[in-house]
């Protein structure tokens, strides 16, 4: 009952948090394209998902070009995201930092053999997320607030709590 409760509740903050688009460009999102937008992302997640699954890797060893592509992604995301929002100094070095601390504790654990053969049926509980979020982008897409806060709010809070307790589930 986990893991559809999850994939329902995080649907429903898609669609709280897509509402939000049209502060960026001044228009709200057609129903229509919000929802080719969220099954579309829902299939390429799914896929991921059955890629890693399949590919199982034993651990976790990354090697130079893992950490090259990481390093660069990294560098980009931070240079524009500061540049944006100057305040981000404050916020991404303190938290690259723990994500690449828990990196390293981790590096050649095991991620995958406790979780052992998952069938595929499981995969379509991810549907539920595309399913959850339109009703709720319908219901507030013609809403107009002049500013984001309450998504930048509810969005930080609630990555804040994930990241801690996936730290504190992977580090203990």
């Amino acid at each position: 009952m986990e893991a559809p409760l999850f994939f329902i509740l995080l649907g429903i903050f898609w669609g709280f948090w897509a509402s939000y688009w049209k502060l960026e460009d001044g228009y709200a999102v057609s129903f229509g394209d919000f929802a080719i937008c969220v099954f579309f992302s829902t299939f390429l997640l799914v896929a991921a998902y059955a890629v890693l699954h399949a590919s199982s890797p034993g651990s976790f060893e990354p090697g130079r070009l893992e950490i090259g592509v990481f390093t660069a992604v990294l560098l980009f995301f931070g240079v524009f995201t500061v540049l944006a929002v100057p305040f981000s100094l404050l916020v991404l070095p303190p938290l690259i930092g723990v994500a690449l601390y828990a990196l390293r504790r981790l590096r050649g654990e095991n991620f995958f053999s406790s979780y052992g053969r998952i069938r595929r049926s499981r995969y379509f509980m991810s549907l539920l997320m595309p399913v959850a979020a339109l009703p709720v982008y319908a219901a507030l897409r013609n809403l107009w607030f002049e500013v984001n806060v309450p998504v930048a709010l509810a969005t930080s809070g609630i990555a804040i709590v994930l990241l801690l307790k996936a730290l504190y589930k992977a580090l203990r």
